[in-house]
């Protein structure tokens, strides 16, 4: 007797897991790109200062992004968020501004600029990170996220290696990740950055079942109807001039 009731409720389960997987890859379709073809560059940055406390490289000055915005601004790119690819159709140069790891510069530096230029911007959020040191608080994510200009997106729970996580290690860096991010913002991220662009293709695989897009650290420039899983970046570093940001973007 207490057999069946076990099986009854594991079918249950089962039944109920199915049921929601099925709505998520429905939900995920809708989220897609409405068109093929299109090229929409995806702008890899992290944090945003003059002076460094980390790696050199992941400080872009705040007046040289300045510059890189008005550039985009003047020559009519239109930034957007990943929601927006579901009807991609509506922008004529789209643009996609990425953030990693979830820094506190982002709050303080980035927001304002974003609001002089009317830009938008995505973060991708190392949820367990949230409130630590040069990261982004509670309050920092809720001044994001009313702003309009921001969309929190997943980093992982602590940045590991997901292309070396079991899977039942993996769910639980998406779980979450996921259910943090919908704590702090009160919407469900649909895209996820790889840590160190690390993924394999049972990452991506059970990835799937949570987000609808995955960016990579791999250089690149995105045209929609592509491996939406495996988009790639243009990392702007520090040492990038206002040169070299006009050939990346315009790169075929």
């Amino acid at each position: 007797m207490k057999r069946r009731k076990l099986l009854t409720a594991l079918f249950l389960l089962l039944a109920v897991c199915a049921l929601a997987l099925g709505i998520a890859a429905v939900r995920r379709a809708q989220r897609l790109p409405s068109s093929a073809g299109v090229r929409v560059p995806v702008l890899m940055y992290h944090a945003v200062g003059d002076d460094c406390w980390g790696e050199e490289s992941l400080f872009v000055k705040p007046e040289e992004l300045e510059k890189q915005l008005q550039y985009l601004s003047e020559n009519g790119y239109e930034t957007i968020f990943f929601e927006d690819l579901s009807h991609i159709e509506q922008y004529e140069k789209p643009v996609l501004l990425t953030f990693d790891d979830g820094y506190d510069d982002n709050a303080e530096t980035l927001l304002p600029l974003l609001q002089k230029y009317g830009m938008k911007a995505t973060i991708f959020l190392i949820a367990g990170d949230v409130g630590k040191p040069h990261k982004l608080t509670r309050a920092q994510l809720a001044e994001l996220v009313q702003s309009g200009l921001v969309s929190i997106q997943s980093h992982g729970w602590s940045h590991r290696n997901m292309a070396a996580l079991s899977p039942l290690a993996l769910l639980w860096e998406l779980v979450r990740s996921q259910s943090a991010i919908f704590t702090l913002t009160g919407r469900f991220p649909v895209a996820l950055s790889y840590p160190n662009g690390n993924s394999s293709a049972r990452t991506r695989k059970i990835a799937s079942w949570f987000y609808t897009y995955g960016v990579r650290t791999c250089a690149g420039v995105y045209e929609t109807g592509s491996d939406p899983l495996l988009i790639e970046r243009i990392t702007v570093s520090r040492d990038t001039t206002l040169d070299e940001f006009k050939r990346e973007l315009e790169i075929p």
